[in-house]
């Protein structure tokens, strides 16, 4: 399987010789020189990256240090073909921040170009996904040691291979959809067949992203494929019985300590995703003896195959990618429009909307007649030949005047599709200007996008350690080397020492379990940081549902009390804590929940969020950081945000509860309530004294008068 983690960081380090040997099993090349080739009166060098079974990877640069244009690429492939019929060429333009990937499809005697591009910075999913591919595992050769030229031909065709979408697909989509219909078995009701093709094919479709997102089993980017292959080696038409029926009303539906020890060694490492989409349908339960054949999957599975599959709607991203458009496109065909009044807008026409709004609203706030004599004018017709053009000046018109100034409104709405394009544009715009600023020598675009990088976060959960599934590296008592584990009873809120732990793990008992599949080379893991933490069993009729703290370095974590997965800036650490303990977040949560506080409730909060530089947002971090750092462990995080130590913290009750107070009312400003709709929040706890919710009330006023900042 491929490693994750050191496969991105070679694609993003653009280092394709040791990508593809060492992590993809290919050969050492044949001849490691470069040499040079002319084509169209221009220079180009090439040279062997990597080779199996006569297939040979190329990488090739031109002297202007650009990637030629598509009859150029053509031209080339041609020659080299003549030298080494099957190849694959990677194009690198002159600084390696840009690569494009060929390779040629023969069928029928006719060539098919299929192109693929990876630019610096880009997140890399999509790719590792077509990487995944063309993995070489040694047992796959024979026992000389080689692999036959069919199967890496094959593997190739696999991942680049993509063909275009949109109708094509839905025409292949509805054909296997068609076929997949005639072999369900036990259902007599054609209606009730139909309905349930379609509840089976939906289903295989969503996990499908997830496996090419590598979310599945610590990263099997073939999990489905793999466990057909399983089955299929312990008798006839089981992967829908013994299988698929297992992962959907027992992987996603149940929390993994709910469901059965078996259930959990067949299907490894899957999530509760609490989702109607995997509860049992009321065709399921009209008709229990439903069965489907083991062929029905490998037809969909080889369609799926031919096309790639991304969640990620990046810039430099294909219309040969499944993504949430071509989803919806499906959907479009599959329901009766006039029936159900639903409708989707298709990306070419919502594209065209934001090239007649945006692109022209955008040209119109850099283009200038200029002055003359003094300034010349500036008239750029296309958003494209601005991005290639652009300077110092026009991107600090863009960044500081132009896109922060850009307001759109859609005013039917619907499902979106026109505004989440927007959103798509002006990230491409915002990552063109971005990249630019690399190579620009200006000091403050440099500051600006320094900032921007430190200020940016995300939310990233995780239920780290399973108090079922890893009970077997629990122990019982410290020693040295072990670390406490945090479980949901230990922490509230901002004390993460609420109670005593009762379980310590060996580190690299827990480093090992967290990794799972992925090589532990001594990466920092976010256990060793300051994180976020949160009980995750809690009801809506607590005194409080919504209970964070953060977590001292070297605490591992149970699955009931969820924590960060990710590494986050330590002020915005401290602002998402005190958000979190807010009532006004309690409140919108508790709407939300009943037993457990799981990860969709949390993401679905709605957290403001603030510059570093925002009047509010130092008043709030520093209050946090008092309540949080009052022991030595947090030293470092007090020192971070301006306090001397943890002796800056405050340890007197009636002081702790001030602070508080003050958060919350200054919360409630954050999230622009009136005064009326935050006292109706602060009544529906009926369980908090009415002292700490007055004294919110009173914080809530004294913030508006000025009186607390």
């Amino acid at each position: 399987m491929i490693n994750l983690e050191r496969t991105r960081t070679l694609l993003q380090n653009f280092d394709f010789k040791t990508l593809f040997i060492e992590e993809l099993g290919w050969s050492q090349p044949v001849a490691r020189q470069s040499i040079s080739m002319t084509c169209k009166d221009q220079e180009f060098s090439r040279r062997q990256v990597a080779q199996l079974a006569g297939v040979v990877v190329f990488e090739i640069k031109s002297q202007d240090g650009n990637i030629p244009d598509a009859k150029t690429r053509a031209a080339l492939q041609k020659e080299i073909a003549g030298m080494h019929h099957e190849n694959l060429l990677i194009f690198v333009d002159e600084r390696r921040t840009q690569s494009l990937w060929c390779w040629i499809k023969r069928q029928n005697g006719k060539s098919f170009f299929r192109d693929h591009i990876y630019v610096r910075g880009q997140p890399g999913d999509l790719f590792l996904g077509k990487l995944n591919s063309m993995v070489f595992d040694i047992s796959e050769f024979d026992e000389t040691g080689n692999v036959s030229l069919v199967e890496v031909t094959n593997r190739l065709k696999q991942a680049l291979d993509v063909e275009r979408v949109t109708k094509k697909f839905y025409t292949e989509f509805q054909d296997q959809h068609l076929a997949f219909l005639e072999l369900i078995e036990g259902i007599v009701d054609e209606r009730d067949k139909r309905w349930y093709a379609s509840v089976l094919l939906n289903r295989l479709m969503f996990i499908y992203f997830l496996q090419r997102k590598f979310f599945l089993d610590n990263g099997d980017g073939r999990y489905l494929q793999n466990k057909l292959t399983e089955m299929k080696q312990q008798g006839r038409d089981l992967y829908y019985s013994n299988f698929l029926k297992l992962l959907f009303f027992e992987g996603f539906a149940k929390p993994e300590d709910k469901r059965d020890p078996e259930a959990n060694k067949l299907l490894g490492r899957i999530k509760y995703l609490n989702g109607g989409l995997f509860l049992l349908h009321p065709v399921e339960e009209r008709w229990p003896e439903i069965a489907v054949p083991d062929k029905a999957f490998e037809n969909l599975y080889a369609l799926f195959e031919r096309y790639s599959w991304n969640l990620n709607d990046t810039p430099g991203g294909e219309d040969n990618e499944i993504n949430p458009d071509v989803l919806g496109y499906i959907f479009e065909k599959y329901i009766n429009q006039k029936a159900f009044g639903a409708y989707y807008t298709r990306p070419e026409i919502t594209e065209y909307l934001c090239e007649r709004t945006i692109h022209r609203l955008i040209m119109d706030g850099v283009n200038t007649p200029g002055i003359p004599g003094v300034l010349p004018p500036r008239e750029f017709e296309s958003i494209g030949d601005l991005l290639i053009n652009l300077d110092v000046s026009i991107c600090r018109i863009l960044l500081h005047d132009v896109l922060p100034n850009l307001r759109l409104l859609d005013p039917v709405c619907g499902s979106a599709a026109f505004l989440v394009a927007a959103m798509k544009t002006l990230i491409n715009i915002y990552a063109a200007v971005i990249g630019k600023i690399e190579f620009l020598s200006d000091r403050n675009l440099r500051q600006w996008l320094d900032e921007a990088v430190r200020e940016k976060w995300e939310l990233k959960l995780a239920q780290e350690l399973n108090m079922t599934s890893d009970s077997k590296i629990f122990h019982g008592e410290p020693k040295p080397g072990r670390i406490p584990l945090v479980q949901g009873g230990m922490i509230h809120q901002y004390n993460s020492a609420y109670s005593e732990p009762k379980f310590w793990i060996d580190e690299k008992e827990g480093r090992k379990a967290i990794l799972g599949r992925v090589e532990d080379e001594g990466q920092k893991l976010p256990y060793e940081v300051y994180r976020f933490a949160h009980r995750r069993i809690a009801r809506s009729t607590d005194e409080r549902a919504a209970i964070a703290c953060i977590l001292p370095p070297r605490r591992f974590c149970a699955d009931i009390a969820q924590t960060t997965r990710n590494i986050i800036p330590y002020p915005s650490l401290l602002f998402l804590t005190s958000v979190f303990n807010s009532f006004v977040v309690d409140w919108e949560l508790r709407l939300r929940i009943t037993t457990h506080v799981d990860m969709h409730f949390v993401y679905a909060i709605r957290i403001p969020r603030l510059a570093h530089s925002d009047p509010a947002f130092a008043p709030i971090v520093t209050r946090t950081a008092r309540l949080i750092c009052t022991t030595p462990e947090f030293d470092d995080l007090a020192k971070e945000v301006g306090l001397k130590s943890h002796k800056d913290g405050a340890t007197d009750p009636l002081e702790r509860e001030k602070l508080r107070a003050e958060l919350d009312g200054m919360i409630a400003h954050l999230y622009g309530l009136t005064e009326g709709e935050f006292a109706y929040i602060l009544t529906t706890f009926p369980l908090v004294t009415q002292s700490t919710k007055d004294a919110a009330l009173a914080a809530y006023r004294d913030v508006g008068k000025g009186l607390i900042n």
